[in-house]
């Protein structure tokens, strides 16, 4: 890592070639390189997985990319991370199903979470 890094409260595990970071209370990622290839917005963050991690901004869950290019906006007040390529979303207290790209398969209807989970399974399996 390069001597940028020390501009960071704290440093977590690499994933994916990416590490969470904390600056001035903001959260982003770094890369290998100790690069900031994630800006230091976000409220809270979550670890890579399949090339995304989740993010949240102003109490809102959205993922980003490698590259941190938002690739679902933080609009969601809960999400589940991506399994067999779909996620769970909460949007007005309903859980729905979104794709990779941000694309809702399932709306968000469901107000029970295990009848949401019954259904996730069954597009998923």
């Amino acid at each position: 890592m390069n001597s940028n890094t020390h501009k960071y409260e704290q440093i977590w595990p690499f994933n994916e070639g990416r590490a969470p970071v904390l600056s001035n209370g903001k959260y982003g990622y770094i890369n290998e390189n100790g690069q900031e290839v994630v800006p230091c917005r976000y409220d809270g963050t979550d670890v890579f997985k399949d090339g995304m991690a989740r993010v949240i901004l102003d109490g809102k869950w959205g993922f980003v990319d490698k590259n941190g290019k938002e690739i679902i906006p933080c609009q969601y007040e809960n999400e589940t991370i991506f399994m067999e390529e779909r996620a769970g979303v909460v949007l007005g207290g309903k859980w729905g199903i979104i794709d990779r790209e941000g694309n809702l398969i399932v709306p968000c209807k469901y107000e029970n979470e295990n009848d949401f989970w019954e259904a996730f399974d069954s597009i998923v399996a």
